[in-house]
């Protein structure tokens, strides 16, 4: 008789009737299971030779085999459970603390008026669309540069291509929570939050700020800010000392905020708005002799 000692998946079907736990050749109690024939057997039948070359195992040392099989799966699946239910609550009790100690970050920097860059995030990938990058704009090759040139360069026609404004907008879009991204920016620049809808082809409506779509905030050719939003311009007061520009989305909030990153960070401007789409983060780049170019530095989602 053939008996391996791993122990293979057995499965037997119960015999619930008494006179069937008897050989109906031998009329002996059924004491062992051919595993080749999948059959009960007594002792008379292994004594025959019939099952010689088969595998016959006792039916007591199934159950036994069963019964350590069985407590063995039911330990590791308990462990398994008390591993998934520590992990899930030390995740609900990270995130309830970092919420409660954003929250209170944000309402003490809030009521002094400033928008606070968030402490506790957690980085995600931003990266340009370069089918949507104007042939003006250079793209490096790490997706997080674009630097305005003079000539145009080759690149395959795109329905989602900017062709009159030299601008550009992420791959990435955002329908919910908080979100914070810092810029280098130089020469003059447009950063903006955008509709993935605004308009792609032409002049008229499809710069930043000049629609329902955009938001955006300039830095003008003479190094003035304002900002702009459905054709209408805010002249801002503030200037900038550096390139370092913050932008804040908080999505259900319906705030867009811009900061300058300093030593502290100083407030520049905050639109107030209601969101119905998805939003992308756009550059534009409109004067080639000012060396202006834009690069990703910073990308932080909030936890909440």
């Amino acid at each position: 008789m053939k008996d391996n000692s791993p122990m293979q998946e057995v499965t037997l079907e119960p015999l619930a009737d008494l006179s069937a736990r008897r050989c109906p050749k031998h009329q002996e109690m059924l004491r062992f299971y051919c595993m080749d024939e999948c059959a009960y057997i007594c002792a008379d039948c292994v004594l025959e030779g019939t099952h010689t070359q088969h595998q016959v195992k006792g039916l007591r040392v199934i159950e036994d085999n069963l019964k350590v099989t069985l407590r063995d799966f039911l330990r590791r699946a308990e462990e398994r459970l008390k591993e998934s239910k520590r992990l899930l609550e030390e995740q609900e009790a990270l995130e309830s603390m970092l919420a409660h100690l954003w929250d209170s970050e944000k309402w003490t920097l809030e009521t002094l008026g400033v928008n606070p860059a968030p402490s506790f995030a957690v980085s995600s990938p931003l990266t340009l669309d370069t089918n949507s990058a104007h042939p003006r704009l250079s793209i490096s090759d790490d997706l997080r540069t674009a630097m305005r040139v003079s000539d145009r360069l080759p690149c395959s026609p795109h329905p989602d291509r900017f062709d009159h404004w030299s601008q550009v907008l992420t791959t990435q879009s955002f329908s919910s929570g908080l979100h914070y991204w810092e810029v280098e920016a130089e020469g003059s620049w447009d950063i903006a939050v955008v509709y993935g809808s605004i308009g792609r082809k032409g002049r008229t409506g499809t710069a930043f700020g000049s629609n329902r779509l955009s938001w955006s905030l300039m830095r003008e050719h003479d190094g003035k800010l304002a900002a702009w939003h459905n054709k209408r311009k805010t002249r801002l007061n503030a200037t900038m000392s550096g390139t370092r520009v913050s932008i804040s989305l908080d999505y259900r909030a319906g705030k867009i905020t811009f900061c300058e990153v300093g030593a502290e960070l100083t407030h520049l401007h905050t639109f107030n708005c209601s969101f119905t789409q998805p939003v992308h983060l756009g550059f534009g780049l409109y004067k080639a002799e000012l060396s202006s170019r834009i690069s990703i530095v910073t990308v932080k989602d909030i936890l909440r």
